[in-house]
Formats: structure tokens, sequence, C-alpha cells
């Protein structure tokens, strides 16, 4: 394995993580209830967790171990929070499973 295919298989694993600013909220209803989701560069997404900001390291081992498992996720960043999210156009059972 050259030095670039390691390094863009490292990156990966790595989530986007960006500005809660840069994003657009909205509801969405998804199972019998209404859901968190935003808007990210003309993607949807749903909130599958969040977390104070002392507690990043928590979200971003979550979004790592998501990843892992071939799940599009992201990490948004506040002041007020860290807060993963699941793309909502993924295909798999897996957002029905997540969005509980």
């Amino acid at each position: 394995m050259d030095m670039l295919s390691a390094s863009m298989n490292v990156l990966d694993s790595v989530p986007l993580t960006i500005d809660e600013n840069q994003t657009t909220a909205f509801k969405f209803y998804f199972n019998q209830a209404v859901r968190t989701g935003m808007q990210y560069n003309r993607t949807l997404y749903g909130l599958l967790h969040e977390s104070r900001p002392t507690n990043r390291l928590e979200a971003y081992q979550q979004a790592c171990e998501l990843l892992r498992q071939g799940l599009p996720v992201l990490v948004t960043v506040s002041r007020s929070r860290y807060a993963l999210w699941l793309k909502l156009s993924h295909t798999t059972g897996s957002v029905q499973d997540l969005l509980k």
C-alpha cells in the first residue's frame, strides 16, 4: 500500500466535522414521532445523538464506529453541543434502526 492510499484510508474513517451555523435545521415525521433534522450541502441528515462540548470525544468515537460500519455520518459543533447526524438518504435499514 502506498502512502497516498494509506492516508486516504485514514481519512475515510474520520468524520466530517462542521460548525452547526453552516446548517439549516428542520423537523420531520418518522416512525410516529417528530424528529430533528438538518440540511448541509443540499443533503438531509437526522439527529442520532448529542452531547455537551465537554464530552466531544464520545461524539467522535460514535461517529468513527458508524463510519467503520459504512454509515454516512457527520458531526456538528456549536458552543452548546456536539451532534452526530446520519444521512437520511442512506438506503439500508440502518436509518430505521438508528432513528428510533
